[in-house]
């Protein structure tokens, strides 16, 4: 799941409340939470539109709790022009009269990642391993299909370690913070589209060595060829 518009960075996971302090275990309980961290989409107090996504009981009437778990998606928009512009009016009135349902499908994604093609995106040059080519009885197709599977299995490969290199390389910055689960940083676009922008931004703020003689990677790694890699899935 991604945001569109997520461009100021990656997700963040937050295990306190408020103030920055943990709740007991009888205050979450009160609460109807559980003790597991809070998703967010773009923790930034600059941005205009804010996700965030979180487990918690099921509420009843009279501020009860049934014993069945949800997971909220809660979308916060900030700022008059940004509500003006979504809702049609910063009011009640246009609120209650705003399709709902047309919103969460246009800012709300859903995507599928494309490993070997996003393998390729940082090896453009790769080519399939080694493999067996198989005896003159078996056809071309067989022979094609060997190759091609052996050929994506490595891109897979690169893909993964591009996204283990990205993801480290912030660790030593976010001590004492909520680790985020391998399962996350592995598989979530909001994740990898972050980290790769983080190295975007890190590599702009390099002086070039000898700006005259540097020539331009045909392979450059841009937004849009990284955006390519992500295949947004429609929403029901």
């Amino acid at each position: 799941m991604d945001k569109v518009n997520h461009q100021r960075g990656h997700l963040s996971f937050t295990d306190s409340f408020g103030d920055g302090q943990r709740l007991s275990e009888d205050q979450l309980a009160r609460r109807g939470l559980l003790d597991e961290p809070t998703v967010y989409f773009e923790k930034d107090r600059t941005a205009a539109h804010s996700l965030k996504v979180y487990i918690r009981r099921e509420k009843l009437a009279k501020h009860n709790h049934g014993g069945d778990y949800v997971v909220r998606l809660e979308w916060t928009s900030v700022g008059s022009r940004a509500v003006k512009r979504h809702f049609n009016g910063n009011q009640l009135f246009d609120l209650l009269h705003t399709d709902l349902v047309a919103f969460v499908r246009k800012f709300l994604v859903v995507e599928e990642i494309d490993y070997a093609k996003l393998g390729r995106l940082f090896s453009p040059q790769a080519i399939g391993p080694r493999y067996q080519i198989l005896n003159r009885h078996h056809s071309e197709a067989a022979i094609l299909r060997q190759f091609l599977s052996a050929e994506n299995y490595r891109l897979t490969r690169i893909a993964h370690l591009a996204i283990q290199i990205f993801e480290q390389r912030r660790w030593s910055s976010n001590e004492g913070r909520e680790p985020i689960p391998e399962e996350v940083w592995r598989s979530s676009p909001a994740q990898i589209k972050g980290r790769i922008r983080d190295h975007l931004k890190s590599r702009r703020k390099r002086p070039a060595a000898n700006i005259t003689t540097k020539r331009r990677r045909k392979n450059k790694l841009t937004i849009e060829k990284l955006q390519a890699c992500f295949i947004r899935v429609p929403l029901a």
